[in-house]
């Protein structure tokens, strides 16, 4: 009966920590898979309810446009208010660049010019899961696993970035007026509540799917001229505070780079602590 009692009491203590912990200080999340924190292995994290992220933050979002709902964690890069600009995979915030303090990956072409030099690749670097292309390798690496290869003088490793002139359709605002691509993107003005813009042909193309799909306004062009429903428009006010996040593999532009900002309503949690 002792026993019995002893195990509801500790029981009971437990679930009073979990409430506690979860009402002010977050949730524990379990988290698998090496995508944003770099890691292969089971993950432990704490997430905060924080009111709003803030750079460098990693944060859990609910994945915009997704057919099915899901969850990804991403790395908040601007906030609302700051002009972003990527320039050759270089970031800048209000025209200033970004000393980025946390490992990215980035995609990366390697030559090898001796089998011996393919087997320190493969082997001793321990880079196994390279793709294999007319003896070139393509692999993500961080800027320190480039820098090691790059001081073997049978291995010549150069960083892939997209030309600026080179657009691409499926990055954001996916219009023909901005021919962007993953490596070159703006500079755009983050929106926050109360951001108000003209509303002219380059703004709509910028902003438009950002109203559209984060404000649920209907908003439209008509021979030159701007509808929000049957009501013309010459401006608009943003209703919302917006985040640019990317992925810290930034070979994966499964980020702002597709979807655009994204509003406060789409976070669900900051992680403030790696506890395994």
């Amino acid at each position: 009966m002792k026993k019995t009692k002893k195990w509801i009491f500790s029981l009971a203590i437990v679930i009073v920590l979990a409430i506690i912990v979860k009402l002010f200080f977050g949730n524990f999340v379990i988290y698998k898979g090496e995508n944003i924190l770099n890691t292969d292995g089971k993950t432990i994290l704490l997430l905060s309810k924080k009111a709003k992220p803030e750079k460098s933050d990693i944060i859990l979002i609910n994945k915009p446009f997704a057919k099915e709902k899901a969850q990804v964690f991403v790395r908040c890069i601007a906030v609302s208010g700051e002009i972003i600009e990527i320039k050759n995979s270089e970031i800048f915030i209000n025209n200033t660049q970004v000393e980025e303090d946390y490992e990215t990956t980035h995609k990366y072409r390697i030559n090898c010019f001796s089998e011996e030099a393919t087997n320190r690749l493969l082997n001793e670097y321990k880079l196994i899961d390279s793709v294999e292309l007319l003896g070139v390798y393509y692999l993500n690496l961080s800027k320190k696993e480039a820098d090691i290869l790059l001081k073997d003088s049978l291995i010549i490793v150069k960083q892939i970035i997209i030309e600026s002139d080179l657009g691409n359709n499926d990055i954001f605002p996916q219009s023909y007026k901005f021919r962007w691509n993953e490596d070159n993107i703006g500079p755009i003005t983050i929106p926050y509540k109360g951001f108000k813009i003209e509303l002219n042909e380059d703004n709509f193309s910028l902003y438009k799917n950002t109203i559209i799909y984060f404000e649920n306004k209907q908003i439209q062009s008509k021979e030159g001229k701007f509808f929000i429903g049957e009501n013309e428009v010459k401006e608009y006010s943003f209703e919302n505070d917006y985040f640019f996040v990317l992925n810290d593999n930034r070979a994966n532009y499964n980020d702002s780079r597709i979807w655009g900002m994204i509003p406060k309503s789409q976070v669900t949690g900051t992680v403030v602590k790696k506890i395994k």
